[in-house]
């Protein structure tokens, strides 16, 4: 393997990387967004507990 193709590889793992860290942020903001609406629901809706 010549050492443009470690680099060009190195890059696109980086690329990937990033990418899955931007993927686990929007999915945690999600989760918590949405946890959240339900405990904003729970607190409003106390008829069906």
């Amino acid at each position: 393997m010549t050492e443009t193709q470690a680099d060009t590889i190195i890059e696109l793992l980086e690329t990937i990387q990033f990418f899955a860290e931007v993927c686990a942020m929007v999915l945690s903001f999600i989760s918590g967004f949405v946890s959240w609406r339900l405990i904003v629901y729970a607190k409003n809706h106390k008829d069906i507990w």
